[in-house]
């Protein structure tokens, strides 16, 4: 069985970059990811974005559409399965096997072995924040919002007994 996915954005994202890192961590071309959930960083308010792909209703894929969901998750629609928090204390996925991609020009690529029941898929434009990390991967110029993008391929790949991306050279 798959480990759960949790993607969390450390940077903070405006409306527009919230919905589509939601819609990439959560999105598949069939539907939506259940075993997976997004907790974007927001700029404005100044508070966390939680949606779980088991819970969420009525997110669509096009920009518009997923633009208009997070803004009605923040203006208090509960119904839509997502939930604003004002503080998130990453400590509380210790449990989970961490994996980090981040924007800083030298990272570390650690086989993974086995995984955990979940997985923690950390992104930053910075050097990654420290929540364990036991693999790290570089976005280089990908903007942090489309980094389930990777998290989600490599993750795939990785279930599927597949080998994981290697740097070329």
């Amino acid at each position: 069985m798959a480990p759960e996915r949790i993607h969390v954005s450390l940077d903070p994202l405006g409306a527009r970059e919230a919905a589509v890192f939601v819609s990439s961590a959560l999105l598949v071309s069939h539907g939506v990811r259940g075993d997976s959930t997004a907790i974007a960083r927001l700029s404005k308010p100044r508070a966390w974005l939680l949606v779980s792909g088991k819970r969420v209703r009525h997110l669509r894929p096009d920009m518009d559409s997923s633009l208009g969901w997070v803004r009605a998750v923040i203006t208090g629609n509960r119904r839509l399965g997502g939930a604003i928090l004002s503080d998130l204390d990453l400590g509380a996925f210790r449990d989970c096997e961490a994996i980090c991609f981040h924007g800083a020009a030298r990272a570390l690529a650690i086989p993974l072995g086995s995984l955990r029941e979940c997985v923690l898929l950390a992104y930053s434009s910075g050097s990654p924040v420290s929540v364990g990390c036991r693999a790290e991967y570089p976005l280089g110029p990908l903007p942090v919002h489309l980094g389930p993008v990777i998290g989600n391929v490599l993750l795939d790949r990785f279930s599927s007994g597949l080998q994981l991306l290697s740097r070329p050279g």
